[in-house]
C-alpha cells in the first residue's frame, strides 16, 4: 500500500478504486463479492512504483540500502504502529481470552513483517474466522516488506541489461507456482499468503516500471478505460471460484494496461478528484478500516446489522483522513531526524506494543482450558479428518479390529462422536472428510471447494461406502453432514459423476438411494440432522458473556426457533421426505435443542456450540443422550 509523491493522477484514482473495493467488500460482502480485488491491484501499483524508484536511483549512481529501507521505513511504519498501538488497546474491550491468544501471533506477525505466515496457519482469508483476526489484513503489508528487501538485492545484482529478462524470468516462475498451488486444495492457504505465489503480480508492476523508464507508453486511453471496466467489472462478478487465480490475472494484467498507457486518459472531474484524494488515503484506509469492521463482528457476534456496517464505513474515512494528515504526512514530510535517531524510534515502537498487551499476553494463559473447550472437534482423532481422494482405514480412527458402527460425513459427523463414545460401548471406525457430505457421485464446488477437492470428495466417498458395504462387522451407519452445500440450491456448480454442472436436485435422490443401498446391505442406516444454525455464532456470544466483554443488541445467545436460517429450514425438510422415502430414522437436534421455542446454546457454563453448526464435546455427550440416539444401538 505504497504511497508515491510525484506519482501519477490516474494511479491515484486507482489506488481509491482499489480500496474502496476492499472496504465495501469487508462492509458489504454482497454489495462488491469479489471486492477483494483491491489488494491484487494495490500489489501492481506498489510493484511499479517501488521499482520505479530503484531503477531511477540505480541510474543515478544514488541507490543505497540502508538510504532505501530507511526511507520504506519512514513511508510506512508510522501509520502501521499508530493502527498497532490503537487497535491492542481496543481489543482489550473486545476481545475475549481465547481470541487474545490469536490476536497476540498476529500482533506478533505484524510488527515483524511475517503476518502472512503468520496467518497462513491460523485462518484461511475466505473463512468465518478470518472475521475474528483485527489484524488479519496486515498479510498484504508483510508481503510486500519481503518483496521490498528482495527486489533491491535483484536489480542491484544484475547487469541492467539482464535485469527486465530476470524479472520476467521471476514472474513466470512466481505465476506457475501459484496455479500448482491454487489446484491443490491443501495448499490453497499457502499459495494466498506467500510471496513465492503472490511475488508474480508485484512483478508484474516491476515489468511495467522496466519498461516505461526506457520507452514511451503503448496502450492508448480507450484501452486504459477498457481496463477499468475490467477491473470493476471482475469485482462484482468474477469468473472463477479460486483466489489468486485467473481473476487474479485479469485484473491484474488490465492494471498493467493503466500503467503502461502513462496519464493524462482519465479527466479531473468530480467523480473522479473525491477518488483520487480517497486514493491518497489509502494506506491509512486500508490499516484503518478492517480492525472497526472486526471489532464490530465480534461484538455482534456476528455480522453486524447494515446502519453499524455504515457507520464503519463513515469512521474509517474519517480516521484514515485524520491519520493521513497527522501521522503519515508528517512523518513523510515534517519529521527531520538523524538516521540512527529514526531507527532508535523505530525500535522502541515494538517494546511499547509489548508493554501495552503484556496484561493480556499473561492473563491469555489461562484460557488455554477455554480454548481446550472450543476445540476443533475431530471425533477420534485430527488424523480421522482426511486429506486425498480414498479413504485410509487408519487404526487412530477406530476403537477396535471389528467394528460396529461406522461414521460416515463430514465434520457434522465427527462432532457426534464423543457422545458415541460416553453413551455407548461398541466399536468405532470414522470415515470421515471435512466438508464432504456424504452423497456418492456428488460434491459442491466453490471458492472454497474448487474442481479438484470436489473430485477428491466424490472419490473419497465411493471409497468409504465400498469399505462400509463390504465390511462383515460393521452394522450401524451414522449419517450426517450440513446436507445443504449440495441439498439447496444455492447458486453454486456441482460436480455430478465427474462432469461440472448447474445446481440440480440429484443429490437428494443420491442420498435417498445410498440409504436403501445400505439397508438391502443388512446395515442400519441412522441419519442426523445438523444442529440449527443461527445467524451468528453461539459459541463466541456465549464466552463474551461468560467473560463480561461487550456484546450488542443481545441479551441472550440463545435465539428463536424462527430465527434459524432458511437454508436449514429447507434441508431438515428435505431430510424428513428422504427419510420417510428410504425408512430410516431421522435425528433432528433442533426437536431437542429448540423444544421451548427457543434453542439452547448453553447450560449454565457448559457450551452446546463450539462456532456456528458444530458442538462441543460436551454438547456431543449430552444430546446423544437427550435425542435418544444412545438407544439406537441396543
Amino acid at each position: 500500500m505504497e504511497t508515491f509523491k510525484r506519482t501519477r493522477f490516474d494511479i491515484q484514482v486507482l489506488r481509491g478504486v482499489a480500496v474502496l473495493l476492499v472496504v465495501l467488500y469487508h462492509g458489504f460482502a454482497g454489495l462488491v463479492p469479489n471486492g477483494f480485488l483491491g489488494v491484487d491491484v494495490f500489489f501492481v501499483i506498489s510493484g511499479y512504483l517501488i521499482t520505479s524508484m530503484i531503477l531511477r536511483d540505480l541510474d543515478r549512481g544514488t541507490f543505497t540500502f540502508v538510504g532505501f529501507y530507511l526511507r520504506r521505513a519512514k513511508r510506512l511504519l508510522p501509520a502501521a504502529y499508530c493502527t498497532f498501538i490503537v487497535t491492542s488497546l481496543l481489543a482489550y474491550a473486545f476481545l475475549t481470552s481465547v481470541e487474545w491468544i490469536a490476536f497476540l501471533k498476529q500482533l506478533f506477525g505484524a510488527v515483524t513483517f511475517t503476518a502472512n505466515m503468520v496467518l497462513a496457519r491460523q485462518v484461511g482469508y475466505f473463512d468465518v474466522a478470518a472475521a475474528t483476526k483485527p489484524l488479519i489484513h496486515i498479510w498484504s503489508l508483510s508481503l510486500e516488506e519481503q518483496f521490498y528487501f528482495i527486489i533491491p538485492l535483484l536489480l542491484w545484482g544484475v547487469a541492467r541489461q539482464r535485469r527486465m529478462p530476470v524479472l520476467l524470468l521471476c514472474f513466470v516462475a512466481s505465476l506457475a507456482l501459484c496455479l500448482v498451488g491454487t489446484s491443490i486444495p491443501q495448499y490453497q492457504s499457502w499459495a494466498f499468503y506467500s510471496l513465492p505465489t503472490r511475488a508474480w503480480e508485484l512483478l508484474i508492476g516491476s515489468l511495467c516500471a522496466g519498461h516505461l523508464l526506457r520507452k514511451r507508453p503503448v496502450p492508448p486511453a480507450p484501452l486504459q478505460w477498457a481496463a477499468l471496466l475490467i477491473i470493476l467489472a471482475v469485482s462484482v462478478y468474477g469468473i472463477d471460484p479460486v483466489h489468486p487465480r485467473f481473476d487474479a490475472i485479469l485484473v491484474s494484467l488490465a492494471t498493467a494496461v493503466i500503467m503502461l498507457g502513462g496519464d493524462g486518459w482519465l479527466p479531473r472531474s468530480l467523480l473522479t478528484r473525491p477518488v483520487a484524494v480517497i486514493g491518497d488515503w489509502s494506506y491509512s484506509l486500508y490499516l484503518v478500516h478492517w480492525p472497526l469492521f472486526c471489532f464490530a463482528y465480534l461484538a455482534f457476534a456476528g455480522r453486524p446489522p447494515l446502519d453499524v456496517a455504515m457507520a464503519m464505513v463513515g469512521l474509517s474515512l474519517v480516521l484514515a483522513w485524520a491519520q493521513y494528515r497527522f501521522v503519515e504526512t508528517y512523518f513523510r514530510e515534517a519529521w527531520r531526524v538523524a538516521d540512527w535517531k529514526a531507527i532508535a524510534s523505530f525500535a522502541v515502537v515494538p517494546v511499547a506494543l509489548a508493554l501495552i498487551v503484556a496484561p493480556a499476553a499473561l492473563a491469555s494463559r489461562k484460557a488455554r482450558a477455554i480454548e481446550y473447550v472450543l476445540r476443533a472437534n475431530y471425533g477420534l482423532s485430527e488424523a480421522c479428518d482426511q486429506r486425498g481422494g480414498r479413504w485410509s482405514n487408519l487404526a487412530e480412527c477406530r476403537t477396535g479390529d471389528r467394528p460396529e458402527i461406522a461414521v460416515w460425513g463430514d465434520s457434522l459427523v465427527m462432532h457426534w462422536v464423543p457422545g458415541l463414545l460416553a453413551h455407548t460401548n461398541k466399536s468405532i471406525v470414522q470415515l470421515t472428510k471435512s466438508a464432504c457430505g456424504p452423497t456418492p457421485g456428488v460434491a459442491q464446488i466453490n471458492a472454497l471447494f474448487p474442481p479438484t477437492w470436489a473430485r477428491e470428495c466424490v472419490n473419497f466417498n465411493h471409497s468409504a461406502l465400498r469399505a462400509i458395504l463390504t465390511s462383515r462387522s460393521i452394522k450401524y451407519v451414522l449419517i450426517s453432514s450440513p446436507f445443504s452445500q449440495t441439498l439447496v440450491d444455492n447458486g453454486e456448480p456441482l460436480l455430478v459423476d465427474g462432469q461440472q454442472v448447474a445446481w440440480s436436485p440429484v443429490a437428494a435422490r443420491r442420498l435417498e438411494a445410498v440409504l436403501v443401498e445400505l439397508k438391502a446391505a443388512g446395515k442400519i442406516p441412522l441419519l442426523i440432522a445438523p444442529v440449527p444454525r443461527a445467524a451468528f455464532d453461539p459459541a463466541a456470544c456465549n464466552l463474551r458473556q461468560l467473560e463480561g466483554v461487550r456484546t450488542l443488541r443481545r441479551t441472550s445467545c440463545n435465539f428463536p426457533i424462527g430465527d434459524v436460517q432458511e437454508e436449514y429450514a429447507k434441508t431438515l425438510t428435505l431430510l424428513k421426505i428422504i427419510a420417510a422415502n428410504s425408512g430410516v430414522r431421522l435425528f433432528i437436534p433442533q426437536d431437542t435443542l429448540c423444544a421451548s421455542g427457543s434453542c439452547v446454546t448453553r447450560v449454565g457454563p457448559n457450551l452446546i456450540y463450539r462456532d456456528r453448526q458444530h458442538l462441543t464435546e460436551w454438547g456431543s455427550r449430552r444430546l446423544v443422550s437427550s435425542m435418544g440416539l444412545d438407544r439406537a444401538f441396543e
